[in-house]
């Protein structure tokens, strides 16, 4: 009888803690980081210290992270362990490789962009096929993305000099650049674009890019033509995310503003005295926590709903790795159905509970 009353008064125990866990998890209660849920992985396909993590993306079960260093890897259980696509898996791979600067997934398919307008795509990622973007060529893609506008599949990549190019239906092509562009042109050395991202506002699709000297412009048709002006800074904006019906648009000194139609231009910015003037170098969108996750240049992760107010914690401890002197820090992020996974810029992969 005792064993059997200490049995029930566990059972009750660990449902008020699933409950009370369940509650904070799904409510509409602040989340507050701990570094003690992120866990460093054993695996790392990237070979700690030499092979910095530039993007990672996921289709709900496969995640796949890529290197400035050619590599790409794959995990089937959101970041705990990693397999290395081999060379032979990458059809008309170059012979030196691509150095990915970064990679998208949507609709079916992931995007990989990288230097001198190079890129590769897959559907399941352990089979790619690379090639060039020839409107981006030979300059660097530096960030991708993929959504769709009405029913047409888009994608998209920007990069250096204000460079913006999109195909529809396929990665294949063709790829089409913008005629103007709302960076400047190729022959003025336009500012360089570091993010996109791709949304549904009011149920229509659009794509957001933001880069160099605070400029932000918008894709919302087919024609290609892409819309902009500054938005109230002449900051460098490093990163963008969607979510929450608002896009979120972060870079240096602290630069945060948030839109809910960036169609009419209009952005609010946020100045939040716990990230200070931090420079936000990444964001993403977690739909299971419903909060959007940044990171900073010096390893401070935030949490946030609606991006206005920042919840932060040091991930310091996280990212021990040094190498020729110099310090790691955050590269990367991705937010999958389970875990939120984090890639630094000597190789470490970190995942969350």
């Amino acid at each position: 009888m005792k064993k059997f009353v200490r049995f029930a008064a566990g059972c009750c125990m660990a449902i008020f803690v699933f409950l009370l866990f369940t509650a904070c998890y799904f409510n509409n209660t602040p989340f507050f980081p701990s570094t003690h849920g992120f866990h460093i992985t054993q695996d790392a396909p990237f070979e700690n210290g030499s092979h910095p993590v530039s993007g990672m993306a996921s289709n709900g079960n496969i995640l796949v992270a890529v290197s400035h260093d050619r590599i790409i890897a794959r995990s089937e259980d959101s970041g705990v362990s990693w397999t290395t696509v081999p060379d032979e898996n990458i059809k008309d791979n170059f012979s030196d490789g691509i150095q990915f600067n970064a990679i998208a997934y949507g609709n079916g398919y992931f995007l990989a962009g990288g230097d001198e307008g190079r890129a590769a795509w897959s559907v399941d990622g352990s089979n790619w096929q690379a090639g060039v973007i020839g409107p981006m060529s030979p300059k660097n893609i530096l960030c991708v993305a993929i959504g769709a506008i009405g029913n047409t599949t888009v994608f998209a990549a920007a990069g250096n000099d204000g460079r913006l190019a999109h195909a529809t239906d396929s990665p294949l092509g063709p790829w089409r650049m913008a005629d103007q562009s709302p960076f400047g042109t190729v022959q003025d050395f336009g500012d360089d674009i570091h993010a996109l991202a791709w949304g549904l506002i009011k149920g229509n699709g659009i794509f957001v890019a933001a880069g160099d000297n605070g400029r932000i412009a918008i894709l919302k048709d087919l024609t290609g033509k892409w819309w902009g002006a500054r938005a109230g800074t002449g900051q460098t904006y490093r990163a963008l995310a969607f979510g929450n019906d608002r896009f979120i648009a972060a870079g240096d000194n602290g630069l945060i503003k948030y839109s809910l139609d960036p169609m009419d231009y209009t952005w609010n910015t946020v100045q939040d005295e716990k990230l200070g003037l931090r420079s936000v170098t990444g964001i993403a969108f977690d739909p299971v926590m419903n909060n959007f996750v940044l990171y900073t240049s010096d390893t401070v992760v935030a949490f946030s709903e609606f991006g206005v107010s920042w919840n932060p914690a040091n991930f310091q401890e996280r990212f021990l790795g040094s190498a020729a002197g110099q310090n790691e820090i955050i590269s990367a992020i991705d937010c999958t159905a389970t875990r939120i996974v984090l890639g630094g810029s000597l190789g470490t992969l970190v995942y969350s509970n």
